[in-house]
């Protein structure tokens, strides 16, 4: 119950007209480069996108991904 809630509230949230065809081409690449970066930034600020990886290391591999309770909550 609790993570049904919290998966509503990101969709509450969540501008979907908006944003939803940006955070789906990052649940597909994994890459900033598949949105502008202004867009990243908002993602990001609002934890609707999660960045991952290891980018402490010089060369690390850094990723992106929706966050687990967006993804469930658009159904991807």
């Amino acid at each position: 119950m609790a993570i049904e809630e919290h998966v509503n509230k990101y969709l509450r949230n969540f501008d979907s007209s908006k944003y939803e065809s940006a955070v789906r081409a990052i649940a597909t690449t994994k890459q900033k480069s598949a949105v502008d970066n202004q867009t990243l930034v908002y993602l990001l600020r609002h934890l609707f996108v999660l960045e991952y990886g290891t980018q402490s290391i010089p060369g690390g591999v850094v990723w992106y991904d929706i966050h687990p309770c967006l993804k469930q909550a658009l159904g991807i």
